[in-house]
């Protein structure tokens, strides 16, 4: 499912979400530059990444790319809601807290979930 929503050029890195909850949701970290690009082409107003996940056009758009890749997947594989965040997941931290990928750029699933808990915990008690 990750591998097939990266394919959105919109979309840097995405971990699926799910265990022991009622549907699947994710965590989504937006390309900067094509989100950049995106945003001047249909008049959103560039000042940051984490400005720009804010704006309803721009949550449109991601609701869009699960539209879109949805229906390649059973309907308990597909995500239902999301969260987007301005934190770019990265294999090395120069401020010393938990890095997000091992070194071979593969999901660290858990230290995710840790720092995304409050997002997380936003989806499902909504």
């Amino acid at each position: 499912i990750e591998n097939r929503f990266k394919a959105d050029f919109l979309v840097e890195q995405i971990m699926v979400v799910g265990d022991k909850q009622k549907f699947v949701s994710a965590i989504i970290v937006p390309a900067v530059e094509p989100l950049k690009e995106w945003c001047k082409k249909n008049g959103v107003e560039w000042v940051s990444v984490s400005e720009a996940i804010q704006n309803d056009k721009v949550i449109s758009r991601y609701e869009e790319c699960c539209h879109k890749y949805n229906p390649e997947f059973s309907h308990i594989e597909q995500i239902k809601k999301f969260a987007l965040t301005d934190k770019q997941w990265e294999a090395t931290k120069v401020d010393g807290t938990k890095a997000e990928l091992t070194p071979t750029m593969k999901l660290k699933r858990r230290v995710i979930l840790e720092k995304h808990q409050e997002e997380i915990d936003k989806i499902y008690n909504e």
